[in-house]
Parts: structure tokens; C-alpha cells; sequence
């Protein structure tokens, strides 16, 4: 999702995102957080299908099938840099719902030019240790935060929050940043 919605930061005109997949567990989430971003009034429509029928493919099935497309594309296109597939997680984090995010906006107003966010709340720049993801429960769980300080710097404004455990090596708590310059 994280790849979509920078898409809609760049193309900003996109009002609609149709997503196919393979995956009931996969397709939810995305219905999910389509449904925040329509919500949040930056698109106006979205689907999400299930192609009935076919097989689902398994994570390592789907590498192997990536690995196989970037062979090819390599034959086809050998002046081209060699591709890799690697896995990276930049942050892990809670998202908060739209009622959260509104609440902080309207709560702790930004100064002029800021760009607003409260999208989620850090845990961990980059994977969470297992201990904290089981503490906080699977995909799609509801969690109770609450906003205990808030502080602003030349950069940024951000909210603490209790509720989550954090490994946060910036600032040692859970976060949400809600606006940064």
C-alpha cells in the first residue's frame, strides 16, 4: 500500500484504484486501506478483486514467479542494470483510522505550509521484534492508543502515545508524526 499511496502523492488526479489479486487475506487488507483512503477524500472509488478460481499462490511461489519475470526482462534487456529482489521494511507501525487522524488534526493544528499526515504510529524504524508484533495482535487488530505529550521541532510536530510497545531508535517511544515541513 505503501507504493500506492506515494503514487497518489505524485499523481494527485488519480481518484480511482482498481486492484486484482490472488489472495483473500491479501485482498482484504487492501480493501481496508482503500476504504481509509477514500474516507480520508483522496480518491472517490476503488475495487478490489478475487480472481475466482485460481490457484493462490504461496510467498514462495510468488518469488520464484517475480525471479522468473526479471530473468526474462533481463535476457530482452541485457544493457540493463541487474535486478534484485530484496526485502525491505521500512517501518512497522499502527495505522491509525480516520476518526484518529481528524482528532489530531483538529486537536493540534499545523502552521501554514505544514503538510498534515497522522497516518500511523511508529513502533520500529524498519521489523519489529516478534515479542512486540504478538503483543499487538495480527493485521487489521483494533489497538487503544492514547496521546500522553506532543512536541514540535524545526521539522516535524508528533504526538506520544501509550498503547503499543516501541523500538523507535529515534526517540525510544511510539509516535505518530501529524505534520512535517
Amino acid at each position: 500500500m505503501l507504493y500506492i499511496e506515494s503514487l497518489l502523492e505524485v499523481y494527485q488526479g488519480i481518484r480511482e484504484v482498481n486492484i486484482w489479486d490472488d489472495r483473500p487475506s491479501q485482498a482484504k487488507g487492501f480493501s481496508v486501506a482503500l476504504q481509509g483512503l477514500q474516507d480520508d477524500g483522496r480518491i472517490d472509488r476503488y475495487s478490489v478483486s478475487i480472481r475466482e478460481g485460481d490457484k493462490e499462490l504461496t510467498i514462495e511461489e510468488e518469488r520464484s514467479l517475480i525471479n522468473l519475470l526479471v530473468e526474462d526482462y533481463l535476457k530482452e534487456f541485457p544493457q540493463k542494470p541487474k535486478r534484485e529482489i530484496t526485502e525491505f521494511i521500512q517501518y512497522t507501525g499502527v495505522k491509525l483510522s480516520p476518526e484518529s487522524k481528524n482528532l489530531l488534526q483538529t486537536q493540534f493544528g499545523a502552521p501554514q505550509g505544514w503538510l498534515k499526515k497522522a497516518g500511523h504510529v511508529t513502533i520500529a524504524l524498519g521489523k519489529a521484534r516478534r515479542d512486540m508484533l504478538v503483543t499487538i495482535g495480527p493485521i487489521h487488530t483494533r489497538v487503544l492508543l492514547t496521546a500522553v505529550a506532543w512536541g514540535q521541532s524545526d521539522l516535524a510536530m508528533a504526538v506520544e502515545v501509550q498503547g503499543v510497545p516501541s523500538i523507535n531508535q529515534r526517540v525510544g517511544l511510539p509516535n505518530s508524526f501529524f505534520a512535517v515541513l
